[in-house]
């Protein structure tokens, strides 16, 4: 069996297929087909990649420098929530609040801080809603409003007498409603005239007074007594006139008890003498003086200033001081005839009347 020949080192195998046959210079020197390339890139492309590819090149980009990592500012949202919008600024986000966005769930309040002042709401218009009503601070004395009533512990203070003319029917009014708003001081101080009365009465009795001088100072000592509750009378009728009803004690408050006396002793002595000469010139007297106490107590004035500025009063009002007078010893005469108990009303009624005549007779004359 004779075996066929091997192939020659670079000749075909029996497999490949015959080439054809190149050029002699080919053939000569064995060089190998040349591979396949993809088309060229433009010469501009070209010599840019040479560049970038070539550390050493004059035009090469410089390589880009590692970035180290940063720590994200305080309040900057973290990974993986997006990138924040161009006005946000950490925590207290202050940038434009998405359409539809509210801050507070529909319905919420919340409640002011002590002293809270802030930008009231649209519409607003000031004011304590209706029917709104603040209690007064301690110690506040404002006004009261419609309907109010005193409370039960105490009579209301009276409003001072506004007329510009004297009114008896007024001025008995007037009276009445103080005594039956603060009877009991009233009633007191008129008992304490009748118990001071009835001492004078038994000292002279039981001792049988018969000498003059006896008789005679038995009488100014009764009489002081009466004047003195006459003067303390006549305080609390110009507290009651101001505004202030008066407790027991505040009857007795007035310091120029001495001109008090020598007022009333002045007026006295005038009586009595124009009673030893007729009954009318007593009558004149205590009309003329029936506001000389009042100028000694309210205004402090001397007795003679005090007995003239009473004249001078009367005077110049003749005709409302005439009616004033005449229903004084009018509620007089009725208080005595009903066994003297009347005195108790009529004593107090009588001291407010006059003194509500000196307020506005007074203030009349002043203004």
């Amino acid at each position: 069996m004779t075996d066929s020949p091997q192939s020659a080192p670079g000749g075909p195998g029996p497999d490949d297929e015959p080439r054809p046959a190149g050029s002699a210079g080919e053939r000569a020197g064995h060089t190998p087909p040349a591979a396949s390339t993809p088309p060229a890139e433009s010469a501009a492309d070209q010599g840019a990649a040479n560049r970038a590819s070539d550390p050493g090149s004059a035009g090469a980009a410089p390589a880009a420098e590692p970035v180290p990592p940063t720590t994200p500012p305080p309040g900057a949202p973290p990974s993986g929530y997006g990138t924040p919008p161009p006005d946000y600024q950490g925590t207290g986000y202050q940038g434009t609040p998405p359409p539809g966005y509210q801050s507070t769930p529909p319905g919420y309040q919340e409640t002011p801080p002590p002293g809270y002042q802030g930008t009231p709401p649209p519409g607003y218009q000031g004011g304590p809603p209706p029917g709104y009503q603040e209690a007064p601070p301690t110690g506040y004395y404002g006004a009261p409003g419609p309907g109010y009533q005193s409370p039960p512990y105490g009579p209301a203070a009276a409003t001072p007498p506004t007329d510009t003319e004297l009114n008896v029917g007024r001025a008995l009014g007037f009276a009445w409603d103080r005594f039956r708003a603060n009877p009991i001081p009233w009633i007191s101080v008129t008992l304490l005239g009748f118990a001071a009365y009835l001492v004078v009465t038994v000292v002279v009795n039981v001792t049988r007074m018969n000498d003059l001088i006896s008789v005679g100072l038995t009488a100014l000592v009764a009489a002081v007594v009466l004047w003195l509750l006459q003067a303390a009378m006549l305080r609390g009728a110009l507290y009651e006139t101001d505004g202030t009803p008066p407790d027991f004690g505040a009857f007795f408050r007035f310091v120029n008890a001495g001109n008090v006396l020598i007022t009333a002793l002045i007026v006295g002595i005038a009586s009595w003498v124009g009673a030893a000469l007729c009954i009318v010139p007593a009558f004149a007297v205590g009309y003329l003086a029936m506001f000389s106490l009042h100028y000694v107590i309210d205004q402090d004035m001397d007795p003679i200033s005090a007995i003239r500025s009473s004249v001078r009063l009367v005077i110049s009002n003749v005709v409302p001081t005439l009616l004033l007078a005449l229903t004084v010893a009018g509620l007089t005469l009725v208080g005595a005839l009903l066994c003297g108990v009347g005195l108790l009303v009529a004593g107090p009624l009588t001291a407010i009347m006059v003194t509500y005549g000196y307020r506005v007779l007074s203030a009349n004359a002043a203004a």
